[in-house]
């Protein structure tokens, strides 16, 4: 397991955004989890930095990262288990090569599959639940557990694990048959809908229920060096993680109907 010290969050998040943190673990194996696990409970965990708006003023003396976690796969006919440092992009074009189909939707999605599972990722009305018969994790006593799908009460962007301090370290799938023409044809449909997405350094869609936005006329809306486009809230550069949550208040003040958030956020709770 790889330790580092004095990591700068702002170089490792999406939104450009974030502290410094003094000691950072980076476990490999099932044993490095849950060595951090029982060593750190309370230690925040990310992956690709993708769905996290960390606090940039935050002490956070300890963060455990999983980037650099096991990605290995087996394949069982259309059962896929994968462990959960995969990153998302790079297990879609797998299961194309190994005839396998179902999750094109998260072509060119970035993160980790453990996060992917977590947030239960999706787009155009799909989502990985449909697909993830059961989940491992380490669980708060720095034990493995298995956790069936029905365990994980999946909604829109949502699962239970979310709310527990655990650790996903594998998934397994259940995938369909491939068509091999039109999975092909899925999947270059997916890539040019996520060309049209907005550029910058953002976090992706900030809204669970970003529909509502639509009556709203919202683009442009700013603060401080962050301002919104579509779902996404994008730093122009010099963002601070303030200007991030004033410019979501915002947001949130204007329109009518309850928004939930679609982010993780590291030491934000004394700022929300």
């Amino acid at each position: 397991m790889q330790v580092k010290t004095d990591i700068d969050l702002s170089k490792k998040t999406s939104f450009g955004i974030g502290c410094i943190v003094p000691i950072c673990y980076f476990p490999e194996t099932i044993e490095d989890v849950i060595w951090c696990k029982k060593k750190f409970l309370n230690a925040p965990i990310i992956g690709e930095g993708t769905k996290v708006l960390v606090n940039d003023k935050a002490n956070i003396p300890v963060l455990i990262d999983m980037s650099e976690f096991d990605s290995s796969y087996n394949v069982e006919d259309n059962i896929v288990f994968v462990k959960s440092g995969m990153k998302t992009r790079d297990l879609v074009t797998f299961l194309y090569n190994v005839n396998l189909s179902g999750l094109e939707f998260l072509a060119g999605v970035p993160g980790l599959i453990g996060g992917a599972v977590i947030m239960n990722a999706g787009t155009c009305g799909k989502n990985i639940s449909k697909f993830v018969q059961e989940v491992n994790i380490i669980n708060e006593l720095g034990e493995v557990e298995i956790l069936k799908n029905k365990e994980l009460k999946f909604k829109r962007r949502y699962s239970t694990l979310q709310n527990k301090k655990v650790i996903v370290i594998s998934v397994k799938l259940k995938l369909d048959y491939i068509n091999i023409q039109n999975t092909y044809d899925v999947l270059t449909s997916y890539i040019k809908e996520r060309e049209k997405l907005p550029k910058g350094k953002s976090a992706g869609g900030i809204f669970i229920n970003h529909h509502t936005l639509k009556n709203y006329n919202l683009d442009g809306f700013s603060y401080g060096d962050a301002y919104l486009k579509g779902n996404f809230i994008i730093n122009k550069g010099k963002a601070t993680t303030q200007d991030i949550l004033n410019l979501i208040r915002i947001i949130k003040n204007t329109v009518k109907e309850p928004l939930e958030l679609e982010l993780q956020l590291i030491g934000c709770k004394e700022i929300v």
